[in-house]
């Protein structure tokens, strides 16, 4: 059997960054805002009606899909600046199987909508959590079509926002964390093997 081996202080920083994502100082996650309005594109009244009619076709959803999709396509026709309309749309199409690119055409629409105006700049918490949302499920669509690289990127995206499955996502398809763990796991079992 071989001698456990040890790592040097360096060796154990490096496999950190590599796997361990809260470790990584490239994450770059976008402050969030108590300051900012919740939503740019509308004032809080206003706000809080949308929402309502939101909340209302989520109820509905389970069991009354059509409806709650109906419900949704009048929001947005009535209000298409609003964006996470636009995310739940995007979900409620994906369960009733509705073609992907109508999925991802909701999906971009609401990143469009909430995202900031330069990359790094706050966000309110709606903001945050719309982004979030969209880009995981973008993410998952992505990954359904195969489209690997794509999906990280969008995972990465949303872990930037707090998202922290699409934050386990992102590190899992990052090709060269895929590669670093298999020249590790490779070396771990020469090393295991010797003597």
């Amino acid at each position: 059997m071989a001698a456990a081996t040890q790592l040097s202080p360096h060796d154990s920083t490096t496999l950190a960054l590599l796997f361990d994502p809260e470790a990584s100082p490239s994450t770059n996650l976008t402050p969030i805002s108590a300051e900012l309005p919740p939503d740019p594109h509308f004032p809080p009244e206003t706000l809080a009606a949308l929402a309502d009619t939101e909340r209302r076709a989520i109820t509905l959803a389970d069991s009354a899909p059509q409806d709650a999709l109906a419900l949704l396509d009048a929001l947005l026709r009535s209000h298409p600046q609003y964006a996470s309309a636009y995310n739940n749309r995007a979900q409620l199409r994906r369960l009733l199987s509705l073609p992907p690119a109508a999925v991802r055409a909701d999906l971009e629409q609401a990143v469009a909508l909430a995202r900031p105006r330069a990359r790094l700049a706050p966000v309110s918490a709606l903001q945050a959590r719309v982004l979030s949302n969209a880009y995981t499920q973008l993410g998952a669509l992505l990954l359904r079509e195969g489209k690997e690289d794509e999906a990280g990127a969008a995972f990465q995206e949303a872990a930037r926002y707090g998202g922290e499955v699409a934050r386990t996502m992102a590190v899992k398809l990052n090709p060269l964390a895929r590669l670093c763990g298999a020249i590790v796991k490779e070396a771990m079992r020469k090393e295991m093997s010797v003597g």
